[in-house]
């Protein structure tokens, strides 16, 4: 049997189907996750990384809307 590249703690967790990185990880990330929110989702999850990009653009280009708009 093979085993599935999971990556998330969860995986990890609840069906214990993570690598052996993983459950070496696992403890690690509980610890910084109870200093900073949402750590997993923002640095390592690859939705949470993508929405955060999207965020950034977002907010960047609102920034940019605004000055052209105060400045006409």
């Amino acid at each position: 049997e093979t085993q599935s590249l999971a990556y998330d703690p969860f995986g990890a967790i609840f069906n214990l189907t993570a690598l052996p990185i993983m459950w070496m990880s696992l403890p690690i990330l509980i610890f910084i996750s109870l200093f900073q929110y949402r750590f997993y989702c923002t640095y390592f999850c690859p939705i949470g990384l993508t929405f955060n990009l999207i965020t950034k653009l977002r907010n960047r280009g609102v920034k940019l809307w605004k000055k052209q708009k105060v400045k006409a």
